[in-house]
């Protein structure tokens, strides 16, 4: 009985080992540099000494300093980070079409720090963005 209590665990702790290793390995199979998180020294650095947000992407973003784009790592989620200014406004006006939904779950239209551009999901943003590059374009 024992044995087979001990070889469930065991497989559920396998298999999450490698869904989690699967997941860790997304900017490797897209061939993309990027910053892989230590797993577990995060969770405990995270545990007793957080770390603001603000000083974590600028950790990753001085990692990634001879590349012009990497990826990293939200709660497992992959995020792209931009370095390059010239590659930031071929995104942000030229391929905005591709720069949609980019899963930020953090939006109110009442409230004024959560409410601009960057923050602003699908059609919203299209349309913000559409008046931004009418109104820039006239320049």
């Amino acid at each position: 009985m024992y044995a087979y209590l001990i070889s469930v665990c065991l497989s559920f702790i396998a298999l999450f080992w490698w869904y989690l290793d699967y997941i860790l390995e997304y900017w490797e199979r897209k061939k993309v540099p990027f910053v892989r998180p230590n797993v577990w020294t995060e969770i405990i650095i995270r545990f007793y000494n957080p770390v603001p947000l603000v000083d974590q992407y600028k950790k990753i973003y001085d990692t990634l300093t001879n590349f012009t784009y990497g990826g990293c790592f939200q709660h497992f989620r992959p995020q792209l980070m931009v370095r390059d200014p010239d590659l930031i406004q071929e995104i942000l006006l030229t391929n905005f079409e591709n720069f949609r939904n980019r899963g930020n779950t953090i939006f109110n239209e009442n409230e004024p720090i959560t409410n601009h551009l960057l923050s602003a999901p699908g059609n919203l943003w299209r349309s913000k963005m559409n008046f931004v590059v009418i109104n820039m374009s006239q320049f």
